[in-house]
Formats: C-alpha cells, sequence, structure tokens
C-alpha cells in the first residue's frame, strides 16, 4: 500500500484536480488521502460548495478519503495553513508521500528557498525591509535576495509560496512523509482566462455565480461535472458580514489571530464605516498590510475564531468521506492513527477540552455559512453531519 496525502481546498473540484490524482496512480500510489478545507477558505471567503459537496465531487474524482481542515488554520496564512495541514497528514500515521502543486514544478529549487527561509539569519535580514513598512511578503523576497538565494521570485507566486511552507513544516515537524511537487497545468492562479484546457478556480467560480454552469462544466473533472453543475454556488452577502461585524468591540478585535500594531483600531474605524466588505477592506488596508491579510482579519473576526487555536497542534482527525479503499486506510489508522479519527463532531468533541474548542469554532462556522446557503437551516448541523460514502 502506498499512500499519498493531498492538500486542497477543491473550490470547486476541476480538470487540474482530476490529472494531479491521475498523476499519482500512475506513479503508483493505491490510496490517497485529501485533507480538504471546510465551508470556509484561505481567500477568506466562503467556499462556492459545502463541504460535503466538495467532498462528494473529490471521492467521485478518485480520492479514497477526505479529512477535515480545521477551521481556524483554513482561514490562516499560508504558514499556518501549511502547520495545521502537514501536522494532520503526519497524524494519518499510514502515509509515505505529500503531494503538492507549484508553479515551477522543481523541488530542488523549492528546497532550497526552505533552507534560507530556516536559515537563522534570515529574521535579521528581513527585519530592515520591514521598518521600511513593507509587506511581509515584499520584504522576505529581498531578504532572500539579500542572502544569495539566486530565484527569490518564486516566492512570488502562490503555489510556490505554499510548497515551500510544506517543505518547511515538513523539516520543522520532524515528517517521514516525502514531498513530491507536480508543476501546476495550464493556466496560473487567479488566471482570467482558460489555457489548454484548464481554467483556474477562480475562472470557473465566477462562471457558477454569474449562472453560466454549462460554460463551466468543461474545466471542472468529468466525474463530477454534471453533479456540481446542477448545485446553486454559495454567494457571499455583504449585510451579513456587516451585520456581524458592527456588533464587535475594540477589544473583540485585538484578540483577532495575527492582529497587531493597532490595525485593530484602523479595522474598527472601517466596520463602522464602511457600507460594503470591499469598502472595508479599502479602509483598512496599509501599504504594511495586505489586502489579503484584511481579508483574513475580517473573517476571523466574523466567525470569531478564537486568537490561540491556529497555533496549537489539530486536536483530531475528522473523516468527511471515504470509498471502499478508503475503509481500508481508516481500518489502518485504527492501530496507527496519532489522533482520535471519527466522522462525528459530537465525538471528536468529547476527546480533550483543546477537541471541543475546535469543534464549537467549527460547528458555528457552518452555522454563520448557512446563512449564504438556499435553504436556511437550524443551528447544529455540523454535529448532526454524517461521512460521505462512494
Amino acid at each position: 500500500m502506498k499512500t499519498a496525502v493531498i492538500i486542497a481546498e477543491y473550490n470547486p473540484f476541476h480538470k487540474g484536480h482530476q490529472w494531479q490524482i491521475a498523476t499519482l496512480r500512475a506513479l503508483g500510489c493505491s490510496h490517497i488521502i485529501a485533507i480538504v478545507s471546510g465551508n470556509f477558505v484561505q481567500r477568506a471567503e466562503p467556499a462556492i460548495f459545502p463541504k460535503a459537496t466538495r467532498c462528494k465531487a473529490a471521492l467521485l474524482g478518485g480520492v479514497d478519503l477526505v479529512l477535515e481542515l480545521p477551521l481556524p488554520y483554513a482561514c490562516a496564512t499560508a504558514q499556518r495553513f501549511a502547520f495545521g495541514a502537514v501536522s494532520l497528514a503526519n497524524a494519518c500515521g499510514c502515509a509515505d508521500t505529500l503531494c503538492f502543486g507549484s508553479e515551477c514544478g522543481d523541488l530542488l529549487l523549492l528546497q532550497q528557498a526552505a533552507d534560507f527561509l530556516l536559515d537563522p539569519h534570515f529574521h535579521d535580514a528581513v527585519k530592515p525591509f520591514l521598518s521600511q513598512g513593507m509587506t511581509f511578503a515584499k520584504a522576505r523576497t529581498l531578504a532572500l535576495r539579500e542572502m544569495g538565494f539566486s530565484q527569490p521570485s518564486i516566492l512570488e507566486q502562490p503555489n510556490n509560496t505554499l510548497a515551500i511552507e510544506y517543505l518547511m513544516q515538513l523539516r520543522q515537524t520532524g515528517s517521514s512523509l516525502t514531498p513530491l511537487t507536480l508543476e501546476r497545468q495550464g493556466v496560473g492562479h487567479g488566471e482570467s482566462a482558460p489555457q489548454e484546457g484548464f481554467a483556474s478556480a477562480s475562472y470557473i467560480r465566477s462562471l457558477l455565480i454569474e449562472g453560466k454552469a454549462d460554460e463551466a462544466a468543461p474545466f471542472l473533472a468529468q466525474s463530477s461535472a454534471s453533479f456540481l453543475a446542477q448545485q446553486p454556488p454559495v454567494t457571499p452577502e455583504d449585510r451579513i458580514f456587516l451585520a456581524r461585524l458592527r456588533t464587535l468591540s475594540l477589544q473583540d478585535l485585538s484578540s483577532l489571530p495575527d492582529c497587531s500594531e493597532g490595525i485593530e483600531h484602523r479595522l474598527h474605524h472601517a466596520i463602522r464605516t464602511a457600507c460594503s466588505m470591499e469598502e472595508l477592506y479599502s479602509l483598512t488596508k496599509t501599504k504594511r498590510y495586505s489586502l489579503a491579510r484584511i481579508r483574513r482579519l475580517a473573517m476571523s473576526a466574523f466567525l470569531k475564531i478564537p486568537h490561540d487555536l491556529h497555533r496549537l497542534p489539530p486536536p483530531y482527525l475528522r473523516v468527511l468521506g471515504f470509498t471502499k479503499q478508503g475503509q481500508e486506510l481508516l481500518c489502518k489508522m485504527r492501530t496507527c492513527a496519532e489522533l482520535p479519527v471519527s466522522g462525528s463532531l459530537a465525538t471528536l468533541s468529547a476527546a480533550s477540552p483543546t477537541a471541543k474548542r475546535f469543534a464549537q469554532a467549527e460547528a458555528r462556522s457552518c452555522d454563520l455559512y448557512n446563512l449564504f446557503e438556499p435553504t436556511l437551516l437550524p443551528c447544529g448541523q455540523d454535529y448532526r453531519f454524517s461521512p460521505i460514502r462512494i
């Protein structure tokens, strides 16, 4: 049994994802685990389809076992996203390989970048640039150039950046997983036009939100295209976000994850002034704080994510769905998994006080996510969720 782990959002599941799975099968992987974000994703917005729908698409597309990436990591920075996901991959106890995409497709180059970022001198090298008011991303690129890294520009591409974070976490956690990177196929992240039969997830989402499911279908994985095209997309509503944000105090905002340097004052003013989320982002954004960071702060505020959870190791492995081969993995994990494994959030919640806090945050976020769905349901649906079986 050769088992690979993929970390993904599947927002939505498309041809590029199917190509990655097919490539892993061709390389001899008999079993594939996907660690997938729940109802909210890293770009700080609700996923276009609920996690149950995206889980089913992944299983139809060739994944054997889908595990949930807990909310505190799913909506965090690339570093904390990678920390949570790699920790879960390690805790499975039955995986051999961690597979991830990158724009460069060069594992050696990505590992060299990780080496420079883990170098103790990096922190001293980046400080002068941060003191000039630069974003961390820009300061990091300049610091790596100054340290002698030959191609620091690779960190300007999002999949490369996340790949490097995975490599750093593999090393810092002492993981036994073998890293494998596959070059991203077709279009780049966020590209607005398809290429070579592939389209970016953002382009596909835009078509689905505009009601152009027929135009989106050719870019979705064949295994789930008809299924996904029939699902109503979930779209954010500014009034729902603003209604909740306007109830928060300055003290509430100051305790948000990654909130520092007084940015809570700008955010508090923007919340009380803005009449749309875009206006809120514009009023809060500074030269130092990127739009992505502001979006995550606002989402953390909306979901009331406890400020410390993203720094804690994950307390459980939550099963969202599995196939017959996935059942084989679950049987093996009974003896080798390093964390409690279950499809029941209620069961996992009872594992420890930390597990209870994670479960409560997850369930609360699902209750809020439901406000964006076509059918309104009572609270507590996440505790009633049963794993998808294919």
